[in-house]
């Protein structure tokens, strides 16, 4: 099976797709658009999918995609697959969501259609074997402190925010 997480190239819509490929047991391409600003973007609705930078045949079976710069290219690559490609959509995409198979939102965004999977919160590439990871990693700088111990999960650098 052939699948593309559609990314806008932020980290956080980016991780979300790929947690959930992972979780999938899938092994995505991840194909990620150019900067589309201004006027140019009121063209998205009709653009083709190879007005995004998405190049096929052959088009993907799945598609994963998250955030609303995501929508209408993955929609264009849908049209240009003949409706052979299934599209999740991480988040409220803001057009009707029967244009998807699948959508992924956190519940808070209160969006309700039959093809809607909420979730508590954020989807992430967190799982048990990678805190196990990184408990041994920091275990010899931790590991003198005092028990119980917690710890606070803060995201990831941005474009305005370096986190190393």
């Amino acid at each position: 099976m052939r699948v593309w997480v559609v990314s806008d190239g932020r980290p956080a819509n980016e991780n979300q797709c790929l947690g959930l490929a992972e979780a999938l047991g899938i092994v995505p391409e991840v194909v990620r658009l150019g900067a589309r600003q201004g006027w140019h973007r009121l063209l998205d609705p009709v653009r083709p999918a190879a007005g995004f930078g998405l190049n096929g045949p052959p088009w993907p079976d799945l598609l994963i995609a998250a955030g609303r710069q995501s929508v209408y290219p993955a929609l264009a690559v849908k049209r240009a697959s003949g409706h052979r490609t299934r599209l999740v959509q991480i988040f409220r995409p803001g057009v009707n969501p029967r244009r998807f198979d699948l959508i992924v939102t956190p519940r808070h965004d209160g969006l309700k259609a039959p093809n809607v999977f909420a979730t508590a919160g954020a989807l992430n590439l967190v799982t048990p074997a990678r805190l196990a990871a990184a408990a041994a990693e920091w275990e010899p700088v931790l590991g003198r402190l005092p028990r119980p111990r917690a710890a606070v999960l803060i995201g990831g650098s941005s474009k305005s925010v370096a986190v190393p």
